[in-house]
């Protein structure tokens, strides 16, 4: 159909020169703006045609002269007419001649429909591109806007816009098609941006941010949904005191309202990152105490402006405050946690032995006030602060932690400091005392194991009474022990273990421990992350374990207690774990095969030589045709281990080790009749280690009991639950009365046995320890 406004795109066919125009990156685009008359084409530039001839006029022949048939020409692929679609188009077209060929096409794109565009816009020969190709992608522009829709719980701008596209086909004697044209609406969302810093607060009302503050943001552009976005053209923001001058219902109304106010557009990768970042307050004045308002706009490629200010997101209430400095968080393996902010903090004082090693962290954050941490530096005993050749280090924005550090004698004091990009600073002050009465007691009682006084008649687990009562009777063999001052109750101290500086007091500790609902102090204790996601353990209470450094110092540990359950013993595995488990390989069981092999910085491993775990009762794995019933695999009693050169040494080792015969009466829970032992953790057990091809134990564990099982066949029968460690045997502190010996370790709650036998076993371990008491 003839429609007037195609008679006035152009008289004939145009072949002038023409003039591709270039998307401005910084039109005037928002809410009520100035529509944008640009256009993209996509098309390679090695393909464009562009003629240096006018006119349409028929060539000139030698011969007989014969009129031109006009060409023809047809869209193949586009959107339909008057289509709503995204705002990049794809076009395909092709072109007839009879007579000869075609030379090349002719076509522009107009805003508005057929009926609404401005002639202008393809009146000239600099409105038309010629080109030899029969396809492009048009990227047009769609800054007028719509309407506000909602998608997935939040709020996005939509803008669109109407645009015709015409093209004609020229042949090879300059003939012109007709003109064909398609109209469409090009639809596009507006970018949405989030300031990142500084980081918004939770609680309701404006943030208190500094006179100087960082201001960081991201912008997504979703292209035609939000899960398919990309990045935004540009951006520009506006700041002024709130509420007389802007608020966010302002902007949300009519931003356009306020184009004094806001900054020049700034595209989004501009160098020095102005187009991600800026400091309000550096060339502008924000009087302290003041409310203002910052907010952030971005523009995309298509011309969609973000149209919609929310509150913590892209635009901040904030009242312009004084900073203290950066909140300075310093952390330390051994001791408690504690921040600081600002440089009048109280001294944190802290107790540890001599030589003991110190390895502290930290973390300063500025950006609750809008600012971020410049550097980092610490020193040793500074007299004076502000001279900078005092401090250990210069300052550096990389510095988080320090090499470790030791000392033998003195109170040493260590300052940290932080300052941020504003030149305010905190400093935090710790003092370290170091000891002078390390090692000078013989032997501590750490009891970890809980129960209550209700009397279970059955004898199925001791009274918190009868617990005790055993182990005070059983360190009376060691000389100067104080059942006053000598035993630490971990229950008496709101379930937190002894500290470093009642440890390293000792020159033996015995820890007894249990499986509790209500603590597992122990468990928290020995209990290893290794390469797992910290999330693998959001829900579990970390507890550091001085222990193996205590070792390492020439400290003695007797372990003994309960492993039933997850958690207990030496199991150091996860909850999910399955038995027995190789914790050299699979402590995750993340996958078959030893491909994790960070078991070996765990405890059991490392420093008490355990390879392999298995227990009584347990999760047994599914994986292996194991002959495994908890009634085969009880214990009956346990027997000395006759090879092992360290066992062997003391011949006064009881040769069994046999259940307490209070526990095994005919009405006892333990009736042998009824049930064998089960509450034993097994170590290193033979039919295990051949099973992984032939695994061999470590050279520094040594079994010292072995388990008799109610039935022979079980697999667990002669395996090893009692054994010393020479991880650190050959290790003397340097005190007197210290002595290098092994570490004993025992799978089971010794309350359970025979007591003439324990006391025999304590002797010898306290005789190998220096401390045995001679007239107990």
């Amino acid at each position: 159909m003839k429609i007037p406004a195609l008679s006035r795109i152009s008289d004939g066919c145009s072949c002038l020169p023409v003039r591709l125009r270039v998307f401005s990156k910084y039109p005037n685009t928002n809410k009520g703006y100035s529509s944008l008359k640009n256009l993209i084409i996509v098309l390679p530039a090695a393909l464009l045609a562009f003629s240096l001839f006018a006119g349409c006029a028929e060539d000139s022949y030698l011969g007989t002269y014969k009129e031109n048939q006009i060409p023809t020409i047809r869209l193949t692929y586009g959107p339909v007419e008057g289509d709503t679609i995204k705002y990049q188009i794809h076009f395909f077209w092709l072109g007839y001649d009879d007579d000869g060929s075609i030379d090349h096409y002719e076509l522009t794109l107009a805003e508005g429909d057929p009926f609404g565009f401005d002639p202008a816009d393809t009146t000239g020969p600099d409105k038309w591109i010629h080109t030899t190709l029969t396809d492009s992608i048009f990227e047009v522009i769609a800054d007028s806007f719509d309407t506000d829709i909602e998608i997935n719980n939040r709020m996005y701008s939509r803008y669109t816009k109407t645009h015709t596209f015409f093209i004609r086909a020229v042949d090879d004697r300059g003939g012109c098609s007709e003109v064909l044209h398609r109209s469409f609406t090009a639809w596009n969302l507006a970018p949405v941006v989030r300031i990142t810093n500084p980081e918004p607060h939770t609680y309701s009302g404006p943030m208190n941010l500094c006179p100087i503050v960082f201001f960081h943001w991201e912008v997504k552009d979703p292209i035609d949904s939000p899960w398919n976005s990309q990045e935004a053209d540009s951006i520009r923001y506006i700041w002024g005191e709130h509420p007389s001058e802007i608020t966010i219902n302002d902007l949300n109304r009519s931003p356009g309202d306020y184009e004094d106010k806001w900054s020049d557009w700034i595209w989004y990768h501009e160098i020095g990152d102005s187009g991600t970042s800026t400091i309000l307050g550096d060339d502008e004045i924000l009087d302290v105490g003041k409310r203002y308002i910052f907010a952030i706009q971005a523009k995309d490629e298509a011309g969609a402006v973000t149209s919609i200010f929310t509150e913590k997101e892209n635009a901040y209430y904030f009242i312009a405050h004084q900073p203290t400095g950066p909140a300075l968080s310093i952390y330390e393996t051994y001791f408690a946690n504690f921040n600081v902010m600002g440089t009048a903090t109280l001294t944190k004082n802290i107790t540890v032995p001599i030589n003991f090693p110190m390895n502290f962290r930290w973390e300063g954050d500025a950006s609750a006030y809008g600012s971020s941490v410049a550097s980092y530096r610490y020193g040793w005993d500074i007299m004076n602060l502000d001279d900078p050749t005092q401090w250990d280090v210069s300052p550096n924005p990389n510095l988080k932690s320090m090499p470790t550090k030791r000392f033998q004698v003195g109170t040493h004091t260590l300052y940290i400091e932080a300052v941020d990009f504003l030149g305010y600073a905190t400093i935090a002050k710790i003092k370290v005392y170091i000891m002078s009465n390390t090692f000078d007691k013989n032997l501590l009682l750490v009891d970890d194991y809980y129960s209550s006084d209700f009397r279970i008649s059955n004898f199925a687990m001791p009274t918190e009474t009868q617990h005790d009562v055993f182990w005070s009777e059983v360190c009376s063999h060691a000389a100067f022990f104080n059942t006053n001052t000598d035993i630490y109750d971990v229950a008496g101290h709101a379930y937190v273990p002894p500290s470093v500086d009642i440890i390293w007091r000792y020159k033996n500790i015995i820890w007894v421990y249990s499986k509790s609902e209500l603590s597992n102090i122990w468990g928290s204790m020995t209990l290893f992350w290794g390469n797992l996601p910290w999330w693998y353990y959001s829900d579990f209470k970390y507890i550091p374990n001085p222990l193996p450094t205590y070792m390492a110092d020439g400290g003695h540990l007797w372990t003994a207690g309960d492993p039933k359950g997850s958690g207990g013993g030496l199991s150091a595995a996860p909850s999910t774990s399955v038995y027995p488990i190789n914790i050299r390989c699979e402590i995750h069981r993340i996958s078959s095969g030893c491909t994790d092999t960070s078991g070996t910085g765990s405890i059991p491993y490392r420093d008490y030589c355990v390879t392999v775990i298995d227990m009584v009762t347990i999760h047994i794995r599914q994986d292996e045709d194991l002959f495994r019933k908890t009634e085969r695999d009880e214990m009956s009693y346990g027997v000395k281990d006759r090879n092992d050169p360290i066992t062997l040494q003391y011949p006064e080792l009881p040769d069994r080790l046999e259940l307490w015969s209070e526990v095994t009466k005919p009405e006892r829970f333990y009736n042998p009749l009824e049930r064998g032992f089960n509450l034993v953790e097994a170590y290193d057990c033979e039919y295990w280690l051949e099973d992984q091809c032939r695994l061999q134990p470590q050279s520094c564990i040594h079994p010292l009991y072995r388990m008799n099982t109610r039935n022979s066949r079980s697999p667990l029968n002669e395996c090893t639950f009692a054994f010393w460690t020479t991880k650190y045997a050959h290790i003397r502190a340097d005190f007197p009365g210290t002595v290098a010996a092994p570490s004993v370790h025992f799978g089971v709650p010794l309350w359970y046995f025979d007591r003439a036998q324990v006391d025999s076993i304590a002797d010898v371990i306290f005789e190998m320890w220096g401390i045995r008491n001679d007239d107990p």
